[in-house]
């Protein structure tokens, strides 16, 4: 149980407010094309940008201040690995009353216009806990071999990951144990099924995703 957040006072969370989290290392232009298109393509009114930089030594802070100063920065001084990273910026974030958290790669690219109004409105429904989009590899080419409709599935691909609010009050983070990455995606679902909330994959909404990128850096240092 997520105790010491339970008692946030519940007139700071609105139903559509949407952070998007994105944890980073050392992928400067992954994450500056990443957050161009962010900038691009979406025309919800009510989201923020957060980056959780895990002691980048690639100027990727600086490229952050310099192109995007909207973007709220959370900077760890060395590599705390996804899991944690996004635990931070969940809790930061919960605190200022986001109701849906959206853990989003570095190494993706998001492609239409509407996306995000998309997403809220697909897992606005009440047993919805967590929503997983399309994701196709930069040649067309599908991540995932899911359904072409709308469906309840066991998992979805941790690079685009919204979890609404009520899911982080019932079963609380990320498992850190997963560390530096892989594997907390799929515990997260199962937790949260268990918990009695669906796991929805829409394939209404596409994204590009360059494949591991930041990942490969990780466990090829």
């Amino acid at each position: 149980m997520f105790n010491s957040f339970r008692n946030a006072r519940a007139n700071r969370a609105h139903s559509n407010n949407v952070s998007i989290l994105i944890t980073n290392w050392n992928g400067r232009k992954l994450l500056e094309d990443c957050l161009n298109s962010i900038m691009e393509k979406t025309d919800y009114p009510n989201f923020r940008v957060i980056v959780i930089d895990n002691g980048s030594t690639d100027d990727s802070v600086e490229m952050i201040r310099n192109k995007f100063p909207a973007v709220i920065l959370i900077i760890n001084k060395r590599n705390l690995g996804f899991a944690k990273a996004s635990n931070q910026g969940i809790k930061y974030t919960f605190k200022m009353g986001a109701y849906y958290f959206l853990l989003l790669n570095n190494d993706t690219l998001i492609t239409q216009k509407g996306w995000l109004k998309k997403l809220v409105e697909s897992i606005a429904y009440s047993k919805t806990g967590i929503l997983g989009c399309k994701i196709l590899y930069p040649d067309g080419s599908p991540h995932q071999h899911l359904s072409n409709r709308k469906t309840e599935v066991n998992t979805v691909k941790g690079a685009m990951f919204l979890i609404k609010r009520k899911v982080v009050q019932e079963i609380g983070l990320l498992d850190e144990k997963f560390s530096p990455a892989y594997g907390e995606e799929g515990d997260y679902c199962w937790r949260a099924r268990a918990a009695g909330f669906n796991v929805v994959y829409d394939p209404t909404v596409t994204i590009i995703h360059q494949g591991a990128a930041t990942a490969e850096k990780v466990f090829n240092s």
